[in-house]
C-alpha cells in the first residue's frame, strides 16, 4: 500500500508546508545534479534566522507591557445581533456590545478603537475549583478607527 493512500492528509500537508517555505523545499533527485546546485544557491535570497526569544521580544505584545488600559486597533469579523467580535491580534477576541447610535456604520470587516480591560476572561462556576476561561477578551469599544484618531 502506497504511502499516500495510508497517510492523505500528510501528503497536503507537506504541499502546504513547502509553499508556504520556499526554502524548505527539496530538490528531487532527477533534477538535482552538482552543476546545478550552485546556480540554485544564486538564486535564493539569504534570509537572516532570528530565535524565537528574539522575535517574541520585538513583537508589538510584548512591547506593549501591561495591556490593560491601553487602546489597540481592532478588526470587526462578525456581528451577532448587537454583539460585535472584535479580532485584536491577541490569543482571544474582544466581544462588545454594538452602540445604539450610528449602529449600522460598525459592520464586518470595519477597523474599530478598543480599550483593553483584560486579555483573557477567567471565572470560577459554581461547583468548579478552577478557573475556567470564556476564551474572549474584555474590553470597551471606543468607536470607529479613522487615521486621525490615532
Amino acid at each position: 500500500m502506497d504511502s499516500r493512500q495510508r497517510f492523505p492528509y500528510l501528503s497536503t500537508l507537506c504541499r502546504r508546508l513547502s509553499l508556504r517555505h520556499p526554502s524548505s523545499r527539496l530538490p528531487s533527485s532527477a533534477a538535482f545534479s552538482s552543476e546545478s546546485a550552485p546556480a540554485q544557491e544564486e538564486k535564493t535570497p539569504e534570509k537572516k534566522s532570528s530565535s524565537f526569544a528574539s522575535l517574541l521580544r520585538q513583537s508589538s505584545w510584548i512591547q506593549m507591557g501591561d495591556p490593560k488600559g491601553k487602546v489597540v486597533v481592532g478588526e470587526v469579523y462578525h456581528v451577532i445581533e448587537d454583539d460585535l467580535y472584535i479580532d485584536i491580534g491577541h490569543k482571544f477576541p474582544c466581544v462588545c456590545r454594538k452602540p445604539r447610535n450610528n449602529s449600522e456604520n460598525f459592520r464586518r470587516g470595519v477597523k474599530v478603537r478598543v480599550l483593553i480591560k483584560s486579555l483573557e476572561l477567567s471565572q470560577k462556576f459554581l461547583g468548579y475549583e478552577n478557573e475556567m476561561t470564556l476564551m474572549e477578551a474584555d474590553g470597551v469599544l471606543l468607536g470607529l478607527y479613522s487615521k486621525s484618531s490615532s
